[in-house]
């Protein structure tokens, strides 16, 4: 069995569209699309890190969703991040707001009677350094550096975000 993992990429998805996404997602064996991102780490934890980051933060990025056969594929369109500024969002709760950001993901965590170590959540911030341990705090932190580092790039570039968690079955209960 292959190792659960997150992947996340940068690329065009025509008019913004999810059954265009969802078109391009199945030909991907055979065809892939140029890609301005691509990055693969190793899913540590549940629930999903997007799931947990909005949820603790309260956050609404206007992700598209679609399960797979072997987890779930997501998208922040290229239309969301301009009309909404989930790109400028992003990188200041990495960026300017990190201490706060830190802050609220622990107290979300406390809050359910999960131990979470600030100083960790605030390096995960601010580095992006994907966690090895099955926290999944840290994973939701290092998620969110790398979102906002892909936001930054597909609202420059006029493309949408898009990750997938593969191998695996999510789980959103969290403790």
């Amino acid at each position: 069995m292959h190792q659960p993992r997150t992947d996340l990429y940068v690329f065009a998805v025509p008019d913004s569209d999810p059954m265009e996404l969802l078109r391009l997602w199945h030909g991907m064996p055979t065809r892939e699309p140029a890609m301005a991102l691509r990055e693969t780490f190793p899913f540590v934890a549940n629930p999903p890190p997007d799931t947990l980051l909005m949820r603790a933060t309260g956050l609404d990025l206007s992700v598209f969703g679609e399960d797979l056969e072997d987890g779930s594929l997501q998208m922040i369109d290229h239309a969301s991040l301009v009309q909404y500024g989930h790109h400028e969002i992003l990188a200041r709760l990495v960026g300017d707001d990190i201490a706060t950001t830190a802050e609220t993901l622990t107290s979300y965590a406390q809050s359910l009677g999960v131990t979470c170590d600030r100083a960790a959540v605030e390096d995960k911030l601010r580095h992006g350094v994907w966690p090895e341990q099955a926290d999944a705090m840290l994973q939701v932190a290092a998620f969110a550096h790398h979102l906002s580092r892909a936001a930054q790039i597909a609202f420059g570039i006029g493309q949408s975000v898009v990750w997938a968690f593969r191998q695996t079955t999510l789980s959103y209960d969290y403790p």
